[in-house]
């Protein structure tokens, strides 16, 4: 279990939305922006401050929350993960991908209650793995800095290739969804109609 107040919420916001064609952050859902449902998630959790992991700071003035960006430009969500854990002044993070706008504090409480100090902890839905959405410790910077600096980028093969722990978040399915397309976003709308 991770010690209190030791984790700092970040929120992968600096994606380049290509299959979106938009940023998913502004996307609405249910009367909000998805940044917005993410945040509130978050502050009803026990993490220690948030950090929002931007392209452009201008579109995320409007927040209240430190924004960074990638000091490893063009490295994917890798990046974002190693600037948040560079600038946290808690031991770990939890992080969350712009995304996944269904996800409440239920799923977040139950990633901390479950997760592993020092180790990554990643969250798997029915075997689909789902590795943004987890706890990524501080000491994995030094691997993570030579992955990034040897132009590697894939999330998956970082993981694999150092200490990690799935999280069986099977219970929350309807509420771990990805949004990457206009098509999955149009989904989520009608389901939310139909509700």
């Amino acid at each position: 279990m991770l010690a209190a107040n030791d984790v700092t919420g970040i929120i992968l916001a600096g994606g380049k939305s290509k299959r979106m064609g938009k940023d998913k952050s502004f996307l609405s859902y249910r009367g909000k922006f998805f940044i917005d449902r993410l945040l509130d998630a978050l502050k009803d959790t026990a993490v220690s401050g948030i950090l929002i992991s931007v392209n452009e700071f201008d579109e995320y003035d409007s927040l209240p929350f430190r924004k960074i960006k990638d000091s490893f430009v063009d490295h994917g969500p890798l990046a974002g993960i190693y600037e948040a854990l560079t600038v946290s002044h808690n031991n770990h993070i939890l992080c969350v991908p712009c995304d996944m706008p269904v996800i409440d504090s239920a799923v977040l409480n139950s990633i901390l209650s479950e997760s592993t100090p020092h180790i990554i902890n990643v969250t798997v839905v029915d075997q689909n793995l789902h590795p943004l959405l987890g706890v990524f410790p501080k000491t994995i910077l030094p691997n993570l800095e030579n992955y990034l600096k040897s132009d590697r980028k894939k999330v998956f093969d970082f993981i694999t290739g150092v200490d990690y722990k799935l999280i069986d978040l099977s219970a929350f399915r309807n509420r771990i969804i990805n949004i990457n397309t206009e098509d999955e976003y149009r989904s989520l709308i009608n389901t939310c109609a139909d509700e």
